[in-house]
């Protein structure tokens, strides 16, 4: 009776217990950091990445750094889904591949929306940002491959969207954009 005891108790704990570990401090050093590619298709023409929670080859939401040698540009391409990304260092541009480099200095923050087709580029001596996405896998896809995603419609060259439901990211969008806008 005893150990049928214990084996309740501990297959009734269990689940707090594992609740408990998600919940306590992790900490990650720098020299714990597990660098690869981001996109590993490029190999060393490509940024660095490391996954700091997540798995940006999964269905997960996920929190990675990404590195940038001085002078990278990208190609013109999209993406599968909409990234958030911080500057932590360095000077960053990610835009339309036809807009006039805007130099984004550490502490900056942009939102990329899904399909959008633009370049990234840096130009500090060290560059790295932080890049959230809700979900994945994170892929880095051809320009020809371009969709628009719903959050914005373009209409005669301009941008209208109602701001009544809009978070203050969605306009810094509009804000980093080159173009006339229509703000209802």
């Amino acid at each position: 009776m005893y150990n049928k005891f214990k084996l309740i108790v501990v297959l009734v704990l269990l689940p707090a217990i594992s609740m408990a570990t998600e919940k306590s401090s992790r900490i990650v050093t720098i020299n714990d950091i597990e660098w690869g590619y981001l996109n590993p298709l490029r190999g060393d023409l490509s940024p660095g990445a490391a996954n700091l929670w997540g798995d940006r080859t999964k269905d997960v939401s996920t929190g990675m750094l990404v590195r940038f040698k001085k002078g990278f540009q990208s190609p013109p391409h999209i993406h599968n889904i909409t990234y958030r990304g911080v500057v932590i260092t360095g000077l960053l541009h990610n835009d339309d591949p036809e807009a006039e480099k805007l130099w984004m200095p550490t502490g900056s923050f942009w939102t990329q929306p899904a399909g959008e087709n633009h370049i990234t580029a840096a130009n500090g001596e060290a560059n790295l940002i932080y890049l959230e996405i809700d979900s994945g896998p994170y892929l880095v896809k051809p320009a020809d491959q371009a969709f628009d995603d719903g959050s914005f419609f373009e209409s005669s060259g301009k941008f209208e969207h109602d701001l009544e439901n809009t978070s203050i990211n969605e306009v810094i969008i509009y804000i980093r954009s080159n173009k006339e806008y229509l703000v209802k």
